[in-house]
């Protein structure tokens, strides 16, 4: 079964977005991040994907952007990482 979010800009717009994985980084260990995607191709079988942080309160899950170029490293080292061992486990 897929999962599904619904996403509201600031502006009042609502998307579904597709949730691919929810995950951590050691470096940020206080720190969940989400990566969904709003289905979007960019090239043969391939997806446009978005990579957020989640922020959760009691009253409300936010996504925040990751602007700060180090963070940003970091999470792509860890999405490469685990796109690898998800092969390795297919192929194995």
């Amino acid at each position: 079964m897929d999962n599904f979010i619904d996403i509201t800009t600031e502006d009042g717009q609502k998307y579904k977005a597709e949730v691919i994985d929810i995950f951590n980084v050691d470096e940020y260990p206080d720190k969940d991040y989400i990566m969904y995607s709003f289905g979007e191709n960019i090239g043969e079988d391939q997806e446009r994907v978005y990579v957020s942080i989640i922020e959760d309160n009691d009253e409300e899950c936010k996504l925040q952007g990751i602007s700060d170029p180090r963070e940003w490293s970091i999470v792509q080292d860890a999405i490469k990482k685990s796109s690898v061992e998800d092969e390795d486990d297919v192929d194995g």
